[in-house]
């Protein structure tokens, strides 16, 4: 085959005339279109099946993102739950000091719980959804704390009121302190104003109240120890109107029943230890005066140890010392025998002469009384010099003042009834001007403290006499004691020492005639004891009786010892009786203000002294049934009983009267005087059938009224 050799340039020039054109009309499935055409519609499909896929997998993850974000808000929304219930439970100032941490541990838990979300998306959708929680949330514990904010104030502006309300009646005599607290109410009542919003009525009626309530307390509480100026501080509120008229109402009721129980309660022991020195105002008997200096000055020894004074006597400056009972200065001794008409004796003759020693001092003391009109006056003299003189002068001990009080004292002891009631109703009447009540309730107070401490004293001295009287007494083998050595027993020693220098001469007579040998019996004497017996026994004897045979000195009788023994144990028997008296006393004075109604008082004799001895029977009886005192609840209600009315059957028609004046009916009366004479060995007066029947009338109610009960 021939070659053509390849130049690689054309070598032949290109003909530009066209070449015929052949068509033929073939479709294109015959070259394959619709295999491509399908295969581009397949592919097509798998295109967008593709990217359906990559779009779901992007909502899936999507999905998986927020449900993360909506768990951790669900989560952060419990939290925050639990955490504002505990601040929600937090009140005044702890809800508002709590606030600034619950803001952190919100905030923190917040942070915290978007922390542990893996990604930015989680993290973005949950801050953004739990800021709006946290907002609220943060907004109403901020009004929780405002809430209890306020409720703070209001409440420390009502306790600093309480509180101070508190310290004034803690303290009701500090003026200052209570001033203060008004000034307080009144600042608070501004502020509780602003917090409330009050109208300026408000607020005011607000302070009135608040000092209401101070004044009621501290007039209340004044009232248990002072009355009398618990009623002055009232009336004072009341005129500057720092007390509405309710409160006013009830503290003048709790002052006047202080009034009446504390004021007669506090006075009166008061006035009896000697305060105010009421019963040297006037003048008293120069025997009671001599006993309540020569009390003061030694005791009632004769011969007490006096320290030295120096003082000037005219016009020199000496140093001496008293002599005796009354305690007569030394350089006062001459000029006073002289004076009062008695011989001259030397100091040691004064000393050992007690007539002479009772005569001086009572004569000076007399003159005194006369020169100055007072006992008191004449106390201040003898102390002093000066009648007129300053109080608080001393002698280097006591002043005049404390002098004054002892002297006093003693005369409150040794008074007299009428002297009792003249001064304590005197008193009363200071105390509370015109107050009938009070004076009646102080009067029974004077008298019942003073017949204790009467009986007290008494007590004790009888203690050391019958001491000393049983320590002398014969021995089993009759021996008798002629010295008060013999005896080794301290108490019996002790006794001796107390005893004032007039009974211990008595019973060193008795030491004496012990030394001589007993008493023999003769006929004056055994007259004697017959009738001091009786007296001890006699059930019907006075009251002037009875005293005479306590105060007799038995032991110091000459008769033989045997009747002096039985004498002094009938004593002790007869003071034992005696000493029962204080439980009726303080029965009268619980029953005072009942009686006071009841118009029952000692200016109606007859009627007081019924009442009181059907009360000793009732009394003795429930004693005896109960083996101890009534309480005064019980005095009470069985005073109540005996006043209380009862119907008397009459011939025309029926009248009233209480139990106690009942009338004793016929076919009683041989009852009780049987039984009587049977249990006492002799009949009882007709007082005494009377007072026995009421006693029952009572009795046969009280009964009744208990075993309804």
């Amino acid at each position: 085959m021939a070659q053509v050799p390849y130049t690689g340039v054309p070598q032949v020039q290109p003909n530009l005339a066209p070449t015929p054109t052949e068509h033929i009309d073939a479709p294109l499935a015959a070259f394959g279109g619709a295999v491509a055409a399908a295969t581009e519609r397949a592919g097509r499909t798998g295109q967008e099946v593709g990217n359906e896929l990559y779009s779901r997998a992007i909502a899936m993850q999507e999905l998986d993102r927020q449900a993360a974000a909506a768990n951790a808000v669900a989560n952060f929304t419990d939290k925050v739950g639990d955490l504002d219930v505990q601040y929600r439970s937090k009140e005044g100032k702890a809800a508002v000091d709590g606030y600034p941490q619950y803001k952190e541990d919100i905030d923190k838990i917040r942070q915290d719980i978007g922390s542990n979300l893996g990604d930015p998306y989680s993290q973005r959708v949950y801050l953004q959804e739990s800021r709006n929680i946290q907002s609220r949330a943060v907004i109403g514990a901020g009004i929780h704390a405002g809430d209890q904010f306020k409720k703070y104030q209001i409440g420390t502006a009502q306790a600093v009121i309480d509180s101070g309300r508190k310290s004034v009646a803690s303290n009701p005599e500090d003026d200052d302190l209570y001033n203060q607290q008004l000034k307080t109410n009144a600042t608070k009542a501004d502020d509780l104003q602003a917090l409330h919003g009050w109208t300026k009525e408000q607020r005011d009626d607000f302070e009135t109240k608040a000092n209401s309530g101070l004044v009621f307390d501290r007039a209340q509480a004044l009232a248990r120890s002072d009355p009398v100026q618990a009623r002055k501080i009232l009336d004072a509120a009341v005129k500057d109107g720092k007390i509405t008229g309710e409160d006013a109402g009830r503290a003048g009721d709790f002052i006047r029943n202080h009034n009446i129980n504390v004021t007669s309660r506090v006075q009166s022991s008061a006035m009896l230890n000697g305060e105010g020195y009421h019963f040297g105002e006037g003048k008293v008997s120069v025997d009671r005066l001599y006993d309540a200096i020569t009390k003061n000055e030694g005791g009632g020894n004769y011969d007490p140890p006096h320290p030295n004074v120096t003082h000037i006597v005219n016009g020199q400056k000496i140093t001496e010392h008293a002599l005796g009972i009354g305690g007569v200065m030394q350089s006062n001794l001459q000029p006073w025998l002289k004076e009062a008409g008695m011989p001259a004796m030397s100091e040691d003759e004064f000393i050992h002469d007690h007539a002479a020693q009772d005569q001086l001092v009572k004569f000076k003391l007399n003159q005194y009384q006369d020169q100055t009109g007072s006992a008191n006056k004449a106390a201040l003299k003898w102390f002093t010099g000066n009648p007129n003189a300053d109080l608080s002068a001393s002698d280097g001990g006591s002043t005049a003042g404390q002098y004054l009080q002892r002297l006093n004292s003693h005369l409150a002891r040794n008074a007299s009834s009428s002297d009792l009631d003249a001064i304590s109703s005197k008193r009363a009447n200071e105390l509370i001007p015109n107050d009938s009540e009070f004076q009646l309730h102080f009067q029974y107070h004077v008298q019942a403290e003073h017949s204790k401490a009467k009986q007290l004293f008494n007590q004790e001295e009888n203690d050391r006499r019958n001491t000393i009287a049983g320590a002398i007494a014969p021995g089993p083998d009759g021996k008798l004691v002629t010295s008060i050595d013999e005896v080794k027993d301290p108490a019996v020693h002790d006794a001796w020492n107390k005893l004032s220098d007039q009974d211990r001469a008595k019973y060193s007579r008795v030491l004496a005639q012990n030394a001589k040998g007993d008493y023999a019996a003769t006929p004056q004497n055994q007259a004697d004891f017959r009738q001091w017996w009786g007296r001890i026994n006699d059930p019907q004897a006075s009251d002037d009786d009875r005293k005479k045979a306590l105060d007799q000195e038995f032991a110091t009788m000459p008769m033989p010892w045997s009747d002096r023994k039985m004498l002094m144990e009938g004593q002790k028997k007869l003071f034992a009786n005696a000493q029962k008296n204080p439980a009726l006393g303080h029965a009268m004075e619980v029953l005072g203000p009942m009686l006071s109604d009841a118009g029952i008082n000692k200016k109606n004799a007859e009627d007081y002294y019924q009442f009181l001895g059907t009360l000793h029977t009732v009394m003795q009886q429930k004693i005896e049934d109960e083996g101890k005192l009534p309480k005064d609840e019980d005095i009470k209600t069985i005073g109540a009983g005996l006043l209380r009315q009862q119907t008397v059957k009459g011939w025309l028609w029926d009248s009233k009267e209480p139990a106690y004046k009942s009338e004793v009916p016929e076919d009683e009366r041989p009852k009780i005087i049987a039984r009587y004479q049977s249990a006492k060995g002799f009949p009882p007066t007709d007082k005494e059938i009377q007072q026995i029947y009421a006693a029952a009338v009572y009795n046969q109610f009280y009964t009744k009224q208990k075993s309804e009960k």
